[in-house]
């Protein structure tokens, strides 16, 4: 697992690929480039230690570490407030084994 940073546009592409499969239709979900959003793959590859998707000619799989961390990166984008999701706003998460998300304490249940 690599101590490096994930940005929230890592986070959304990965979402966006593991919905589609397919790195083009990912990357018009996006509002990006496909070779935009294949480099913001691999970087989140790097950061998380191992390949999230295995590519077979034109097929593309979830790996065993892209089934681990998508509910927990589905979880940190749910509580992410709207407008850090927004392109031109790109939070970065300090990565060490484990993925922190702050909440407001009047978001917490009772």
């Amino acid at each position: 697992m690599g101590c490096g940073q994930l940005e929230m546009h890592q986070i959304r592409y990965f979402v966006a690929m593991v919905s589609t499969l397919n790195f083009t239709r990912a990357a018009e979900m996006c509002n990006v480039t496909q070779p935009a959003l294949t480099r913001a793959i691999h970087k989140l590859e790097e950061e998380l230690g191992g390949p999230l998707f295995r590519r077979e000619g034109r097929r593309t799989h979830l790996t065993e570490l892209g089934r681990v961390v998508l509910p927990r990166l589905e979880q940190a984008l749910a509580l992410t407030p709207w407008h850090a999701k927004k392109p031109w706003i790109s939070p970065t998460w300090s990565m060490r084994g484990s993925i922190w998300a702050a909440c407001a304490p009047s978001c917490q249940k009772a």
